[in-house]
């Protein structure tokens, strides 16, 4: 079965919609067969009726009419209607049999209600309503036979025409119907694609919560949607807290640490030293995430604005030395990433570029194609070719002092890697380091918010 419920839908009502027709088409045809055929019976009957009515019997035991019934058609030859009587000792018939004699014993069943079938006067069959009915006459009681006929061809030319016209109606009834399907289930399915579009528009940041307007069999959904977020977001700002709360409660012990580590001897003082400093640095680091994440929305902000705002985080931290800083971000770029999510990835790789570059760091974003690029380059001695996809793994680093713990590349590939994006590293055009994020885009452009700026 498809996994595809407009499918399902349409499947289903095409089923039901043939099958609706089909049981029409046989009922139709089954009502309309037993009407002509109820209509030719009492016309047969008439016929018979009449003859009855105007039989008569001499002394001598013969019959005769003392009239026949006034259809035109009796006197032509196979004129389309048919009587017969026989009497016992003759049988007495229309002009329209000529010289086509009826016998009883010729007639077969036919599956046209109470008519026998038996051949015409042209060679083609025709249709016989028999009646047997009993006269008292001088001589006794005689039974005579009665016979009123048509041609079987009339019968069956007013069925094929009324099967011709049902046909033509239910083929309209089925494109009718068909259409008023496609037109209910495209009508039906669209609060679901307006949920689809919300959930994108979520996910690139653009709303915080799904709207609640819609059909009543999509608001518990909704509704379940929205707590779920809450609750994910209570949980994850939970733990961002958490997570500054143990940097900051870290930073006490750790001075205290280094100052014991001060009064020591060199060689194991300088070594205590240099660790702490390590935890230090992502003490101050998981600080600088969370004091990012206040206020940011979940996604999807101007990301100029927010370049900027981290490259001028970034920048304050001080180095020995002068760094440009530049920024060449399209306008109206959104980028569908949590922001402090976008901050530890992005964060982490600026960091690097401050630490290593000489004078010049870069910063690069835009849309190409489906894609959402994202570029930060500096201009230091870069990394061979041969540690570059080494130095992405957890804990790896070149060996130098300024390396730290080899965790800040790491971790933004993990993120990157998380929103189905990639993270590469290539020479930069400037010298050092290129490192490139690449992210599924979106087609969503951010919403100017006057208070950003």
């Amino acid at each position: 079965m498809s996994e595809s419920l407009r499918v399902r839908l349409f499947a289903g009502a095409g089923f039901f919609i043939t099958l609706g027709l089909l049981m029409t088409w046989f009922s139709l045809q089954k009502v309309f067969f037993q009407y002509i055929s109820a209509e030719y019976e009492h016309e047969m009957s008439m016929i018979i009726d009449t003859l009855a009515a105007d039989l008569e019997f001499l002394d001598g035991g013969r019959s005769t009419l003392g009239g026949t019934p006034l259809d035109p058609r009796f006197s032509l030859p196979a004129g389309g209607r048919y009587w017969a009587v026989d009497d016992g000792i003759e049988i007495t018939r229309s002009r329209s049999l000529w010289d086509m004699q009826i016998d009883s014993n010729g007639l077969s069943t036919s599956r046209y209600s109470v008519f026998s079938i038996g051949p015409g006067p042209d060679g083609d069959p025709i249709l016989l309503l028999t009646r047997k009915l009993s006269f008292d006459t001088p001589s006794g009681l005689r039974n005579v036979i009665f016979y009123a006929g048509f041609p079987q061809g009339e019968m069956q030319l007013a069925l094929n025409n009324f099967r011709y016209e049902l046909a033509r109606m239910l083929a309209l009834t089925a494109l009718m119907l068909l259409l008023a399907a496609v037109l209910q289930i495209l009508l039906g399915l669209r609060p679901l694609e307006e949920l689809q579009s919300q959930v994108a528009r979520l996910r690139t940041g653009a709303v915080e919560r799904l709207s609640s307007k819609g059909p009543i069999e999509v608001r518990a959904l909704v509704s379940e949607i929205n707590e779920l977020l809450r609750e994910k977001a209570t949980a994850v700002e939970r733990a961002r807290a958490r997570a500054a709360d143990l940097a900051h409660g870290l930073k006490t012990p750790l001075t205290a640490i280094l100052q014991v580590a001060e009064t020591l001897p060199p060689a194991t003082g300088g070594l205590i030293i240099e660790h702490v400093e390590v935890i230090r640095r992502r003490s101050d680091r998981q600080l600088l995430r969370a004091r990012l994440a206040v206020g940011q929305k979940s996604g999807g902000e101007d990301f100029k604005v927010f370049a900027t705002k981290l490259v001028r985080v970034i920048s304050a931290i001080p180095v020995d030395r002068q760094i440009d800083w530049r920024i060449e971000v399209a306008d109206r770029l959104a980028v569908p990433v949590d922001s402090a999510d976008l901050a530890e990835a992005v964060g982490n790789i600026l960091d690097n570029a401050r630490k290593w570059a000489s004078s010049l760091v870069c910063l690069k974003a835009e849309r190409r194609g489906s894609k959402l690029n994202i570029e930060i380059a500096d201009d230091g001695f870069g990394i061979a070719i041969g540690d570059r996809k080494r130095i992405l793994a957890r804990g790896m680093h070149t060996n130098d002092p300024q390396s730290e713990t080899g965790l800040g590349l790491s971790i933004a590939c993990e993120i990157v890697e998380a929103y189905g994006g990639s993270l590469s590293l290539a020479p930069a055009e400037i010298g050092g380091l290129k490192v490139t994020i690449e992210l599924p885009g979106s087609t969503s452009t951010c919403v100017q918010n006057p208070s950003t700026h």
